[in-house]
């Protein structure tokens, strides 16, 4: 099975919370919606955080030591 990328995820997760929004005027089901919201809205917190969390780890690993001002093996080898 393919999985989709992120950001298509989300952009669908919250179209679907949009047209539950607009379309939604049943008093009944009312407590049903309520609880769906809710998993859709933990569903995309979730999956920003996973995003957030996937951008600040390639960030770390694409920063050089030289721009987070930890010695290089040069200086570590002139060092007495």
């Amino acid at each position: 099975m393919v999985s989709r990328p992120t950001r298509e995820v989300l952009e669908g997760l919250r179209l679907t919370l949009q047209k539950l929004e607009q379309n939604f005027d049943s008093v009944e089901d009312e407590p049903a919606m309520a609880d769906l919201k809710r998993i859709l809205l933990l569903r995309i917190a979730d999956l920003e955080a996973a995003e957030a969390l996937e951008a600040a780890g390639r960030e770390a690993v694409e920063t050089p030591a030289t721009c987070l001002n930890l010695p290089t093996k040069e200086a570590s080898n002139n060092e007495p």
